[in-house]
């Protein structure tokens, strides 16, 4: 797997880095200290999952997240943070990252997080543990039975942050009928917006990636 990390503190990096290291040992890790940067190496490699810090001095963000997904929409973005605020939570969901990390988790819930992104689930706050038996993680298909195919591959890409126009291109469908297909998901499975949709997958485990 190739996975980008953003944060503009290098000790904090190599601290992380070690931590993956640790969990994935095959992962090929690029580090950038900022948005230029993260965009020179995404403009030429590409990267299947990063790690973004909200909080950088050249780029806040939210402008950071927008313009990642516009340049490597298939990346599963994963937010990290010193602060686990609601606001930012809900924010970062709805402009398409597929999970949360704080930085001031402790050891053992930093660890779950990273085995639960690197293992292509979403990880939330506030969240129950890995159980200390691993068991396969369900597919989206399996987490969510009361969808059909069709709607379960929608529901995916949508998770993965994917634009409507992106999917559509994915499926071979228009993006009106995209549209049409989130509608009916999110009624069936009783949220009313991606993002409580991103929460509700999070809490049944389902694997994203």
């Amino acid at each position: 797997m190739n996975a980008l990390l953003v944060d503009d503190h290098a000790l904090f990096r190599e601290g992380f880095a070690l931590l993956l290291a640790t969990l994935k040992p095959d992962i090929q890790l690029a580090h950038a200290s900022g948005w230029q940067n993260a965009a020179d190496l995404a403009a030429t490699q590409r990267f299947e999952l990063v790690l973004l810090d909200w909080w950088l001095e050249d780029c806040d963000g939210q402008t950071m997240l927008e313009k990642l997904k516009a340049q490597a929409p298939d990346a599963r973005i994963v937010i990290l943070s010193g602060e686990r605020s609601p606001d930012i939570v809900n924010r970062a969901i709805q402009l398409g990252a597929c999970g949360f990390i704080p930085k001031g988790a402790s050891k053992r819930e930093l660890t779950d997080a990273l085995q639960r992104v690197l293992s292509g689930q979403i990880y939330l706050p506030s969240m129950e543990p890995l159980p200390a038996r691993r068991v396969p993680a369900p597919t989206v298909h399996q987490s969510f039975p009361e969808l059909t195919n069709r709607q379960a591959d929608v529901l995916r890409s949508a998770l993965r942050g994917h634009s409507n126009k992106l999917i559509a291109r994915e499926l071979g469908i228009s993006a009106a009928t995209v549209a049409t297909h989130l509608a009916a998901i999110y009624g069936i499975v009783g949220v009313k917006n991606r993002t409580e949709a991103v929460f509700l997958a999070a809490t049944r485990g389902a694997v994203i990636g």
